[in-house]
């Protein structure tokens, strides 16, 4: 587990922005995957064996889009729907135009 002094020094090396620590419980293997989100751009850096991959194009692309379908229902409503608008301004950018259109009403959708 990433540990608050840790969480005090670090910040989105993308914007610069606050992080704040998410824990999602994988029911299926009984494990927890840690990750940071960035309370500005909404960047997502996941955490792996308590060391943050803080690599800004680590999750980018395809490889969030499947990060994102996995774990949305585990945020909480107030930071989904922020990060919902975000993501869809990136994706919306980065993702090839069929892709985007399935990424949105399969993974965007609340359903």
């Amino acid at each position: 587990m990433i540990s608050q002094d840790l969480l005090y020094i670090i910040c989105c090396p993308a914007c610069k922005g606050y992080l704040e620590l998410f824990k999602f419980r994988d029911f299926g293997k009984q494990t927890i995957m840690e990750s940071l989100v960035c309370k500005d751009c909404f960047k997502i850096y996941r955490v792996v064996d308590d060391i943050p991959v803080m690599i800004t194009d680590d999750l980018s692309g395809e490889k969030e889009v499947v990060f994102i379908k996995k774990w949305k229902q585990q945020f909480p409503m107030d930071v989904w729907e922020k990060l919902k608008v975000k993501l869809n301004e990136r994706w919306e950018k980065e993702l090839p135009k069929n892709l985007w259109k399935i990424v949105k009403e399969r993974v965007l959708n609340d359903d």
